[in-house]
């Protein structure tokens, strides 16, 4: 996955100073975490997309080579699959992209909570209607992509609480490590605390010149608990014994 976020935050991707703050910025970012992240087709197509007509066109040029549906989607692209992940959802994005409700954020500069912009992706509906607004994201992706922006600078950096908060809302990865490792997490304020204790022994354990080099924050502090369950004492001794 490495690779794939890699080329999207490239100085060409929508997370670039030239594309940030921009519709099509956005739709190519919504475009990435909701349908290409992780495929073949995200390496050999533009890092941005100017509009529908644009994705359409160059969606339907692969096409026509015959390539297989996971070529250009991978269901699976972050574990469990998602069953309405596909590339018919990119009309869906383009239409979200485009409505001030949910757009305004980003193009006016506002710098919103990490929060605010988790619920927007996560929760957002059409007026009067139960259609999600970002249909395939759900909660999962939906702190991806605002971590992404984040880490781009348009959202503000969420606090160690706020992780806690979105930890206990996922109960996915992040929420197992604490677990694994003998946290407290039957609360909403059990989980927070136990995230916050994490971290700040993370933050004053690990020096500051190692902190540079892995640019430590919440998500990287996050993304180590959802990997914890891969750890093997026998591989760590086989090297470092």
């Amino acid at each position: 996955m490495a690779p794939s976020r890699r080329y999207i935050t490239s100085g060409k991707g929508p997370y670039s100073p030239r594309f940030l703050h921009t519709r099509e910025g956005f739709f190519s970012a919504c475009i990435y975490r909701g349908i290409t992240h992780n495929t073949d087709y995200l390496h050999n197509s533009p890092a941005v997309y100017v509009d529908m007509n644009h994705w359409n066109s160059l969606l339907q040029a692969a096409l026509d080579e015959d390539q297989p549906p996971t070529y250009f989607c991978n269901p699976s692209a972050y574990g469990k699959a998602i069953t309405n992940r596909s590339t018919d959802q990119a009309s869906n994005l383009w239409r979200a992209t485009g409505n001030p409700v949910w757009n305004r954020w980003l193009l006016k500069k506002e710098i919103p909570t990490f929060l605010q912009v988790f619920e927007i992706f996560a929760y957002a509906k059409w007026d009067n209607s139960k259609e999600m607004a970002f249909p395939s994201f759900g909660p999962l992706v939906s702190m991806l992509i605002a971590s992404d922006y984040a880490i781009a600078g348009a959202v503000q950096m969420p606090s160690p609480e706020e992780m806690g908060q979105v930890i206990w809302r996922l109960k996915a990865g992040g929420y197992r490590g604490l677990t694994n490792l003998g946290f407290a997490v039957g609360t909403q304020e059990e989980t927070v605390a136990s995230f916050c204790t994490y971290h700040n022994y993370l933050q004053q354990n690990i020096s500051r010149e190692r902190q540079m080099q892995m640019k430590f924050s919440v998500f990287t502090s996050e993304n180590g608990l959802c990997k914890h369950h891969r750890l093997s004492l026998a591989q760590w001794e086989s090297l470092y014994n």
